[in-house]
């Protein structure tokens, strides 16, 4: 994969984790309620600011563990692509049954 890809995906994770920390932040102040709270904000009340933030933080706590596990992947096949540049395989390869 190009360096620029890489860039670009990585670039985009951090917009996507900036995006949710935003969003756990509205969540969080009751005064900022997001849709959820302005659905169930007339029928339940106040009440309603606790369920938009538990809501949230189960989000933003998802998605922080997703783009945790993307980033560390990328490292992974970074690390061994650099291995295996690094020490060519042998030229030993797997033979076949009917060799």
């Amino acid at each position: 994969m190009e360096w620029f890809v890489k860039a670009f995906i990585r670039a985009s994770l951090v917009w996507f984790i900036a995006g949710i920390a935003l969003r756990l932040a509205m969540a969080v102040h009751p005064a900022a309620l997001m849709v959820v709270g302005f659905i169930l904000g007339p029928h339940i009340g106040p009440k309603s600011a606790p369920i938009t933030t538990a809501g949230g933080s189960f989000f933003a706590i998802g998605a922080f563990a997703f783009v945790h596990n993307l980033w560390r992947t990328f490292n992974a096949a970074e690390a061994r692509h650099h291995l295996i540049k690094a020490d060519p395989p042998s030229g030993r390869t797997l033979t076949a049954l009917d060799e």
